[in-house]
């Protein structure tokens, strides 16, 4: 029986000193200069595995380039006779879309959408805002998500995305029954970023731009719907608000 304990005893000192070792003497050792040349250590050391960190930089501009590439495909041109033309969004895919009331011909009932002449039914038109409505005949689109004005932070980062006519192919606007010449029309992309600087019932916003800029839509950097963006009398960008658009789109 006492050499069982004895052997307990041992068993429990080796292992008291092992953890004390551990713990109070081998950082002192580790610490002494030239401690990696001991054998013992380079022994030790050829164990050592470095697994590398893969770190992953995230550029902001990579970022807005997807989404102005997700966004895009929601953004169309609209021209009408003479050369003007600017951009409408589609609010769903089955051709509601929401554009510069300058761009809708009194009395019109075909408008030049991408390079279509189609046919349209007029909705309604918020004068004050400069906004109309139409929805498109046998047309779909695509679609994002509509940013609701609660979700959206002083601070956020946004962009507005224009598709218009090239200066190069707008001659052909002056000649809307020539089907050849609009298939060949092409169109250019203009961004501009900023963020919202502040909330109302509208969107305040430090993005600054020239006059003629008319109205295009607006996202945010996960390429939802933020609003459509005008010209305020500073020469900076008003955003009139998704919420706002939606209502004006149920209106009977």
């Amino acid at each position: 029986m006492k050499i069982i304990l004895r052997i307990v005893c041992f068993v429990v000192l080796g292992v008291l000193g092992g953890f004390l070792f551990e713990l109070l003497l081998f950082p002192l050792i580790v610490a002494q200069p030239g401690i990696d040349q001991w054998p013992l250590f380079k022994n030790l050391s050829r164990n050592v595995v470095n697994y590398p960190t893969e770190k992953i930089i995230s550029q902001e501009g990579d970022s807005l380039k997807t989404a102005i590439k997700q966004a895009i495909e929601t953004v169309v041109v609209v021209g009408k006779r003479g050369g003007i033309n600017g951009s409408g969004f589609a609010l769903t895919s089955d051709g509601l879309l929401v554009l510069d009331t300058a761009l809708v011909p009194y009395g019109a009932s075909s408008l030049l959408v991408d390079n279509q002449v189609i046919n349209f039914k007029f909705l309604t038109v918020d004068l004050k805002k400069g906004l109309t409505l139409i929805r498109l005949e046998n047309k779909n689109f695509k679609t994002t998500s509509l940013l609701d004005n609660e979700n959206i932070e002083v601070g956020e980062k946004i962009f507005v995305l224009k598709k218009v006519f090239s200066t190069a192919t707008s001659s052909a606007l002056v000649n809307l029954d020539n089907q050849a010449s609009l298939s060949s029309l092409q169109f250019s992309k203009i961004a501009n970023e900023g963020i919202v600087k502040s909330k109302g019932d509208n969107l305040e916003t430090n993005i600054k731009e020239e006059l003629g800029f008319g109205i295009a839509p607006a996202f945010n950097f996960k390429g939802d719907f933020v609003g459509m963006a005008r010209l305020d009398n500073k020469g900076y960008l008003v955003i009139i608000p998704a919420d706002t658009i939606r209502i004006l789109a149920e209106k009977p």
